[in-house]
């Protein structure tokens, strides 16, 4: 995914289990992709076509999917399936082909995805033909754009040198059919103890914004990667000792999604390269990658998970170092990459921090704007509150973060993204709150006008700029007199 998008999964990975399977799903006659350049476009003024863009988007999974061990140990794609959709056709994508699916099927297995504002694709992950699959979603522009860009120029797009949707999806069915099965028994769950205090402190993400820089001046200066690797350890030993408790608190983030990051990275290299691409080829195509892309603001924890993990695997494979297994413990692949690097104090430290700071507190103030609004109408008593039940283990959310502040007996997920559970009420760019109560179950807490909410005969509809869905709810009052929807059942 790309960076612009501001996430952070619950669960810590906005991944979980998937929507039913439709009982009357047949194994796919899917074709095998067989031309060698299928999209070769004449005119680039005609340049859009979704079926061309998800031919593109198969002869990357053929290429990768299949040998995907070569990024992860003994992992492969070859059964999973990628379905791609512009809103009105739809494509099944596979390591073995491609077949056209009417829509309306796919969306029995599916939620449809949605755009949200400055964030190209969009995504929902469910059960195709008994695999693990993920549908993606990307309108007639990004489609457009991405094929002008892929097929008639050598430049990159979104940040990556092969169809966005091909990099999404694989870290989608990373996060989705690896590590939600196989890691989440090892790496705990989120708590509170795992979400940051707000308001924020500053000081955390002034060293972890200072160690991205650092972290990238070692993998493109490789002249002088021993300095810059000392500079990142001093830098990260600072952290530690300062702020000991952040560095559990993004553990989950840095373990689930940074490496998911390292993987599409990988895979992007080797679908534009081949996976018989040597370490020197991979290195010199990530750093022409990342001299020529803009490197994005880093404003959310996840974000700061997506650029530590990338590079301190990118590092660690390059200096032969077996960090994966350890990923899968709960080991963050900058643990492993410092480990044996002495810690080398930087010249003009105090200069060098308060830039980093001034950055940070940029941040920090787009986060007040979202937590605050969410704040006072949660204090307002004549707002009712939406509530939904949940379980953390199933959360599939993208947010700015996770937060808790003592003033409020919820966490804060700002910005959140996404299905909750398997519940079909959509979210878009809205900050909610969620409760956790015994074990898994939680309860998600959303204020809402009751202009914003149509209910007859406790069946409500709520058809908003940030939330949508149909459900049934049983409505009561609080101890003060506030209104509380409590749903019961939902509707597709």
């Amino acid at each position: 995914m790309k960076n612009k998008m501001k996430v952070i999964m619950l669960s810590m990975c906005l991944l979980a289990g998937g929507c039913a399977m439709n009982k009357k799903d047949a194994q796919p006659n899917i074709k095998p992709n067989s031309n060698p350049n299928p999209l070769h476009i004449q005119n680039v003024n005609q340049a859009g076509n979704a079926e061309e863009y998800a031919n593109y988007v198969q002869l990357m999974t053929m290429k990768v999917w299949p040998h995907m061990s070569v990024i992860w140990p003994n992992i492969n794609f070859s059964r999973l399936h990628m379905l791609f959709t512009d809103g009105k056709r739809a494509w099944d994508i596979s390591a073995s082909g491609i077949q056209e699916v009417p829509l309306e099927e796919v969306l029995k297995s599916f939620e449809m995805p949605s755009n949200s504002p400055g964030i190209p694709g969009g995504y929902s992950t469910g059960i195709w033909h008994q695999q693990s699959s993920v549908l993606v979603y990307m309108n007639q522009d990004e489609i457009m754009n991405h094929l002008k860009t892929y097929m008639t120029n050598d430049r990159f797009g979104m940040s990556y040198g092969t169809p966005f949707a091909f990099p999404l999806g694989t870290h989608e069915l990373f996060h989705y059919a690896i590590q939600m099965p196989k890691w989440n028994s090892k790496i705990s769950v989120i708590s509170k103890k795992q979400s940051l205090v707000y308001p924020i402190e500053i000081g955390p993400r002034t060293y972890r914004l200072a160690l991205i820089d650092n972290l990238y001046q070692a993998f493109l200066d490789k002249q002088n990667r021993k300095k810059h690797l000392g500079h990142a350890a001093y830098i990260y030993q600072m952290w530690k000792w300062e702020f000991p408790e952040d560095m559990e608190h993004v553990r989950r983030s840095d373990v689930m999604e940074g490496t998911a990051r390292y993987v599409d990275t990988m895979a992007d290299a080797y679908g534009k390269l081949g996976m018989k691409a040597s370490q020197s080829q991979v290195h010199a195509y990530l750093a022409r990658r990342f001299n020529e892309t803009k490197r994005e603001d880093v404003g959310t924890i996840t974000q700061e998970s997506y650029e530590i993990s990338k590079l301190a695997g990118l590092l660690a494979d390059e200096a032969g170092l077996r960090w994966k297994k350890q990923a899968e413990q709960g080991v963050t692949p900058l643990e492993v990459l410092l480990s044996q690097v002495t810690p080398l104090k930087l010249e003009k430290w105090a200069d060098i921090m308060d830039n980093y700071h001034k950055q940070a507190d940029e941040h920090e103030t787009k986060l007040n704007q979202s937590v605050n609004g969410f704040l006072h109408n949660y204090d307002n008593k004549t707002m009712p509150l939406l509530i939904i039940p949940g379980n953390a283990g199933n959360m599939k959310l993208r947010t700015d973060g996770q937060y808790h502040n003592d003033a409020v007996p919820i966490e804060i997920l700002p910005n959140s993204n996404g299905i909750l559970n398997e519940v079909h009420l959509q979210v878009i760019q809205k900050t909610i709150g969620v409760q956790y109560l015994e074990g898994k179950k939680i309860n998600y807490v959303i204020p809402i006008k009751d202009t914003e909410i149509q209910i007859s005969n406790n069946h409500a509809i709520l058809n908003t700029t940030e939330l949508k869905g149909e459900f049934d709810v049983q409505m009561s009052e609080d101890q003060g007199g506030r209104k509380i929807y409590q749903v019961s059942d939902f509707h597709r």
